[in-house]
């Protein structure tokens, strides 16, 4: 009774979330499987083992802007000293290094079937998404009542998409508790002022501490620092008086977070987001795929891609996000209840400014995400950091949550037993997803030909000495897995390689399914530049590029992967 009543709950609801965790994990895992996760994960354990903030995964980009950048006098030799990560924002690498500080690493090759490192950052994501779930649930309650409390969390649990999220290195079950940090506090702003007149800095401090909030959430991902707009207009729309103090505090409190990491950028390459600052260049005509990043001379093809090009590449992937099918804002057909509830109107000033703070940001999100779009979207559809929409989910399923008791209401006068009915034929629907993931498994299992074989991974790393330079087609994963430093493939297996060979010899390239699956007509046998051709030539005829500095290669690995080293290292 009473306060045991409510431990019970709170016990009960946890031990919940823990077994559905455990389900899915048991179902469901199967390890990194994405670049984005890879290059998390190398940075945090550079940061964990005292390296600093350096990347093992080389961009020849990168390399480049480091070049134009830094001393000129030093542009020879850039590849001698580590190279820092500037593509990357830090807080939530840097959360992943005290994890991986503590974590245990595999300490036999039989231990490698599951690698513990990532099983770890794997329960981190989910302790996130944990406490997004128990924030919402405290917002909701604050907004409106338990029941709409208990809906919004039990949705925002059961969405097979977060928990798809939390089996990655993504930063997305962090930033979900952040946006919702934001929320209550921007809550917080509103009700001291509208409330407490009298107490004029309470509500000024709040301000602060959502710009500071918005700060972390941009520092861990870029794009989410264009929340900056929508948070500022609500701070106009409910200041009343203090709306200077309000807005001028709010924004120091984010450039103070915010500017001393783009001065680090500044001044190491330039562009104050480093490689990211080409993002929205990146997936047009002139630049398709990984061509920028691959590039040692980018200036021409930048050059080339026009105002029209960015326009065409919005208008398409927007028309992406529009597609019909599956809800692309939730993963969730809640969102159908919020988008109704656009049109109804709260009586409760709190409500009505919080909902048109979500709109503002989904509209932002609607034209900021086609944008910055790149590879990263087609290579992981949906599980990538570039997919903002699902961000804004929480407060989504607030007040579509709210909708739907609203519409409730009126038919729990007829019958009292279907308020509690409804809400939990409603859940079982919506979250029927998730429980058809437990049920089946979300994608195809790992097999023997995908190219993220940690094992295999780790062994033909091994081969070379921890100061010897890797090229690949999957750079992040060699470095994460293998704890090698490997640059991306450049362009072509002749100038830009070449290039690369110079700044510090090449002492093994490393292909796999990425390259051997491309198309035999199309991609291979037509496309004399390209590595698919070298692939093939390689295969079926034993050839190599005239004066290539690697020709030596161990057997077994084709036809699927291609080792070719500068001397005999597998006996």
């Amino acid at each position: 009774m009473g306060g045991g009543r409510r431990l019970l709950v709170i016990f009960g609801a946890v031990l919940a979330f823990l077994v559905l965790a455990w389900v899915y994990n048991l179902v469901d895992w199967q390890g990194f499987f994405s670049e984005e996760a890879f290059e998390n994960a190398q940075l945090a354990r550079n940061i964990a083992q005292g390296r600093g903030f350096v990347t093992q995964s080389v961009r020849p980009l990168c390399l480049r802007l480091l070049q134009l950048g830094g001393n000129p006098a030093n542009a020879s030799t850039v590849l001698q000293h580590p190279t820092p990560d500037i593509g990357t924002p830090p807080v939530y690498p840097l959360l992943l290094a005290a994890l991986l500080k503590v974590s245990p690493a595999p300490a036999s090759e039989a231990q490698w079937s599951s690698y513990a490192p990532e099983r770890s950052i794997a329960a981190l994501n989910e302790l996130f998404f944990f406490l997004a779930v128990i924030l919402l649930f405290r917002l909701a309650a604050r907004l409106f009542d338990p029941r709409v409390a208990w809906l919004s969390a039990v949705l925002l649990a059961g969405t097979n998409l977060f928990w798809r999220f939390s089996l990655t290195a993504l930063p997305t079950c962090w930033l979900l508790l952040v946006f919702v940090t934001l929320a209550t506090v921007l809550a917080s702003v509103e009700d001291r002022v509208r409330n407490n007149a009298n107490s004029r800095w309470a509500a000024v401090r709040q301000a602060g501490l959502a710009g500071v909030v918005l700060g972390v959430g941009g520092l861990s991902l870029y794009a989410f620092a264009w929340l900056f707009f929508p948070a500022l207009a609500f701070l106009i729309v409910v200041g009343a008086g203090r709306r200077k103090a309000l807005c001028g505090v709010f924004a120091l409190g984010f450039f103070v977070v915010m500017t001393p990491w783009l001065m680090r950028n500044v001044a190491l390459v330039g562009p104050p987001f480093g490689d990211r600052t080409f993002a929205v260049l990146q997936g047009t005509i002139s630049l398709p795929g990984e061509t920028l990043e691959r590039s040692f001379n980018p200036g021409r093809k930048l050059r080339e891609a026009s105002i029209l090009q960015v326009i065409n590449k919005f208008i398409e992937n927007e028309a992406q996000l529009w597609r019909p099918g599956a809800p692309r804002l939730t993963g969730n057909w809640i969102e159908a209840f919020f988008l109704v509830g656009l049109m109804v109107r709260f009586e409760a000033p709190g409500r009505r400014r919080l909902r048109w703070f979500l709109a503002g940001a989904l509209v932002m999100f609607l034209f900021i995400q086609p944008l910055g779009q790149t590879h990263l979207s087609s290579d992981s559809p949906d599980i990538n950091s570039e997919n903002l929409l699902p961000l804004c989910a929480p407060l989504v399923f607030v007040f579509g949550a709210a909708l739907f008791f609203t519409l409730l209401d009126p038919w729990e006068t007829l019958w009292k037993p279907l308020g509690r009915l409804a809400p939990a034929l409603l859940a079982l629907i919506l979250c029927a997803p998730l429980l058809l993931a437990l049920a089946l498994g979300n994608g195809t299992p790992v097999n023997r030909i995908t190219p993220y074989s940690p094992l295999q991974i780790r062994m033909t790393a091994h081969l070379f000495a921890a100061d010897e330079l890797l090229c690949s087609d999957i750079p992040s994963a060699v470095a994460w897995y293998g704890e090698r430093r490997c640059a991306w493939l450049p362009l072509d297996p002749a100038g830009q390689f070449a290039q690369l060979n110079r700044l510090q010899p090449v002492k093994g390239l490393y292909l796999t399914q990425r390259t051997s699956n491309e198309r035999l007509l199309t991609q291979m046998a037509l496309e004399p530049s390209g590595w698919g051709h070298f692939f093939y030539q390689c295969q079926a005829h034993d050839l190599l590029p005239p004066h290539f500095p690697l020709s030596k290669s161990p057997a077994g690995l084709l036809p699927y992967q291609l080792l070719l080293s500068d001397r005999v290292r597998w006996q």
